[in-house]
């Protein structure tokens, strides 16, 4: 005879009290994970911030959540770029890469130095430099004067380091004006239009630091008669003053021209 159901269950003990299911975090969704008690409207902005994150170029700081489901920033292009500067591939070893982190300015600078035994200019100068800023614009220096990517036939901005590297070779391979005549020939001259460069050179106001074709621009190669015709007027103003200065007119008294004229 079977035994009555009331036996087969087991007994429940009174003071006992009910164990609760501790929730499984890893199995619930990440948006569910995110949410806490109590402040239910904040955790829903965070997590559609997450889910929906504002549209931005590729420099744009963008939320991100690691493993534990905290929101981080994510590095922006150009702090991906800053940390991998010095991997790239330059062309000679008289470049260098310079990373400019001080005074709220993070710019990227790859130069160019050039060693001129020469008294009349400086020894040591940088011939050439690509400026990265920090918004990935370039700008090229030539000889310490900027120079406009375009003029130059290189894009404006950058994204990554094979950018940087295939602007870096293609402003090696730029050939520079090697400007006017040497300052040590026109001493006196004092041009408006020109001005002596690291090189000990005139050049003029108006070049265009490339060259396609020859050594020098049309504006520089003209400096020769401009800067002749200033140093002869610089010349005959100097003698028109001595002179000037030798030629002494004597005072007469009217009493002495008075008496001359009897």
């Amino acid at each position: 005879m079977d035994a009555p159901l009331t036996s087969r269950r087991k007994e429940v003990n009174p003071s006992r009290k009910p164990v609760k299911r501790k929730a499984n975090t890893s199995e619930l969704p990440a948006k569910s994970r995110r949410l806490s008690p109590g402040n239910g409207e904040c955790c829903h902005s965070a997590a559609n911030a997450l889910d929906n994150p504002p549209e931005g170029d590729d420099n744009t700081l963008d939320l991100t959540e690691n493993r534990t489901g905290i929101a981080e920033l994510r590095p922006s292009a150009f702090d991906v770029l800053f940390e991998s500067a010095q991997s790239a591939r330059l062309p000679e070893s008289s470049w260098a890469v310079h990373r400019v982190d001080m005074e709220g300015i993070r710019d990227i600078v790859y130069s160019k130095m050039t060693v001129k035994q020469d008294s009349a200019a400086a020894n040591l100068y940088i011939s050439k430099a690509v400026h990265i800023k920090s918004d990935m614009s370039v700008n090229i220096v030539l000889l310490g004067k900027s120079l406009k990517p375009a003029a130059a036939g290189l894009i404006a901005s950058v994204t990554t380091l094979s950018d940087v590297e295939q602007v870096v070779n293609a402003v090696e391979a730029i050939k520079v004006c090697s400007g006017g005549p040497s300052i040590k020939e026109y001493t006196k001259a004092e041009p408006e239009c020109a001005y002596g460069d690291l090189l000990g050179k005139w050049r003029h106001s108006r070049c265009t630091m490339t060259v396609a074709e020859g050594s020098v621009c049309k504006a520089c190669s003209s400096l020769c008669d401009t800067l002749r015709i200033h140093t002869s007027r610089q010349v005959a103003r100097k003698k028109g003053r001595r002179v000037l200065q030798r030629i002494r007119i004597p005072v007469q008294s009217k009493e002495r021209g008075k008496i001359e004229t009897h």
